[in-house]
Formats: C-alpha cells, structure tokens, sequence
C-alpha cells in the first residue's frame, strides 16, 4: 500500500482551508505554502502540495461535468420522468455514489458518518429504482387490461393481439 500523502495526513482544518484556498483560484502554491506556516505546518512539500492540487483539480473537473451533465439529464427528466431518462439518472446516481466512495478511501481515514451516508444514498436509489419498476408493471398491466375491455376504443382486442401486446410489454397475462 502506497505511504498517505503529507497533505491527507494533515488536520482536517487545514486541509479544508488548503482547499478553500485551490478552489478559489488565484493563489501559488508558495502563496499556499507560505499560508500553511502561518497555521503552523510544515511538514509539507512544495511537490506534495503541487500533487494534491493537481488532484483536487481532476476532482473539481469531473464533479463539474457531472453537474453539467446532470443538469441537462434532470431537464430532459421533466418531460419523461418514469421513462428511460428516469432509470438513466439513477444509473448515474449509483455511478457517482460508487466514485465518491472510491474517492473517500483514497483520501485516507473515511469517517463512518460518511460510509453511512453513502450506504442510506444507496439504498434509497435501490427502494427508487424498485419503485420505478413496479410503477411501469403496474402501468403495462393496466394497459392491457384496458385494451382487452376495449378502452376507448369500443371493441376489445382478440386474445391474439393481446398476447402480442403483453410480450411486446413483457407482462404476464
């Protein structure tokens, strides 16, 4: 197992304000350096700090585009949500949720707080994507139902038909 960076070893405070001070833009690394000491750390390289900010950016990076994705996702949601973009989005969700998990044993010591968070995340995208599917059953079964009496149509459809129709819909008679 490779040795935890400097940086990851480091009080969480300071590791926060090392992140406040990346995400905000604008500071050097010596900038950064030279801010750690005032709070009394030094036991932080140069090349350590350049490799956790090099780190924090990719993250930045893709956490960006996954908003930028997602919100193109929940937009489209809006007009379909029970239909393949629904699924879509959980599928993503659970991606995410895997990644984040990933990322939080990377980074060191993960809090049970935060397993617990991601494990309650997890099983509500399950209870959600098990609701979704019993919601389309029951839609298909109503469908059919409602067919085989005639709907609005008036006349009921064949046992013919209405078997193609169930397999097309993949429900049982």
């Amino acid at each position: 197992m490779a040795r935890q960076s400097s940086v990851t070893r480091l009080p969480a405070s300071i590791r926060d304000e090392i992140g406040r001070m990346i995400r905000e833009g604008g500071h050097t690394l010596d900038e950064i350096l030279t801010h750690l000491r005032t709070l009394g750390s030094t036991g932080v390289s140069r090349s350590a700090l350049g490799r956790y900010r090099k780190t924090l950016d990719e993250r930045m990076a893709v956490a960006r585009e996954a908003r930028e994705i997602a919100a193109v996702w929940v937009e489209k949601l809006g007009a379909e949500p029970q239909g393949d973009v629904g699924r879509l989005l959980v599928e993503m969700l659970r991606t995410v949720a895997f990644q984040t998990v990933g990322v939080m044993g990377d980074e060191g010591e993960v809090k049970p707080s935060e397993v617990g968070v991601m494990a309650r995340a997890l099983r509500d995208l399950a209870t959600a994507d098990k609701s979704a599917v019993e919601r389309e059953i029951v839609i298909k079964k109503r469908l059919v139902a409602d067919l085989a009496r005639g709907g609005d149509q008036g006349a009921p459809l064949d046992h013919e038909t209405l078997d193609a129709v169930r397999q097309i819909l993949g429900v049982s008679a």
